[in-house]
């Protein structure tokens, strides 16, 4: 598959992105199933103290990226189960120690490259 195939996406797909913002909505069951133990996670749950984008809260945003980028590499075939999870981790940098994000990461299998640590 060429590296711009999500071009050509079908237009269902973008029809799905707004349930990111409105968790209740997604009833994705896989898709739940590898986002809860995160979501769980404390310093996740923290994420939904801080501002994003003036409107939505961080928590917010990375459920958001979470979802979206788990369907886009549903869709193409690519590890969607580690997209989901990263969606979720992305930004907990910006506001946790180095050590807790690279304990979480570890935990739930996010390889960080040496600009990350």
């Amino acid at each position: 598959m060429s590296r711009f195939a999500f071009l050509r996406l079908p237009v269902a797909m973008y029809r799905a992105f707004p349930c990111a913002y409105h968790p209740e909505r997604i009833e994705d069951e896989e898709y739940i199933a590898i986002v809860s133990p995160l979501l769980a996670e404390p310093g996740i749950r923290r994420l939904g103290d801080f501002v994003q984008h003036s409107d939505i809260t961080l928590l917010m945003h990375v459920r958001a990226v979470s979802w979206m980028t788990y369907t886009f590499c549903k869709t193409l075939g690519w590890d969607h189960m580690a997209a989901a999870r990263a969606g979720i981790l992305h930004d907990c940098t910006k506001y946790w120690e180095l050590e807790p994000s690279v304990e979480c990461c570890q935990k739930y299998g996010i390889e960080m490259d040496e600009l990350e640590i």
